[in-house]
């Protein structure tokens, strides 16, 4: 059976680059090539749990990260686990930082990764409402809060749909 560093290790590509933020050529990433997480980063599963492959590495190298800890990538390459490459940061860190580099823009509706709910939900959220249907049952219906719920109705979010 293998070890978490040989599992981890056979999964990287060290000859691999990409282009940055800045449209730049970086041959120096280290890119994963095993699975990846919704979100573009890659994981490993341990212990019947997925890891994200950048924490994966700072724990092979003895550093443990606290849950808070954010993994920053300055090459602006998810798939880079070049530890030249990351660096330990907050989550204000990683929002600035997100900033800086021009991808604040957030994905709306369905495309948005943590998103629970599709149009068609909305829609019926909406509907179901407006016929009488209380906001708890939407959201037990949906498996969402009953704020979650109220923004739909309001249109604080899901905007974009009619």
């Amino acid at each position: 059976m293998k070890t978490l560093e040989e599992r981890f290790w056979s999964k990287v590509n060290k000859q691999s680059g990409t282009y940055g933020a800045d449209g730049k050529f970086a041959t120096e990433c280290w890119e994963w090539t095993g699975a990846l997480m919704t979100q573009g980063y890659g994981h490993l599963r341990i212990d019947g749990r997925n890891k994200k492959a950048h924490r994966i590495l700072f724990a092979l190298n003895g550093i443990e990260l606290k849950p808070e800890n954010c993994v920053l990538h300055k090459c602006d390459n998810r798939l880079c686990v070049n530890p030249d490459h990351l660096e330990i940061g907050t989550l204000r860190d990683n929002i600035r930082d997100t900033y800086n580099k021009g991808r604040n823009k957030g994905a709306i509706g369905a495309a948005n990764y943590n998103t629970k709910l599709n149009e068609s939900a909305v829609i019926e959220i909406r509907h179901a409402v407006a016929l009488g249907a209380t906001h708890k049952e939407m959201a037990d219906k949906f498996g969402v809060s009953r704020t979650t719920v109220s923004h739909v109705v309001r249109r604080n979010i899901w905007q974009h749909v009619k």
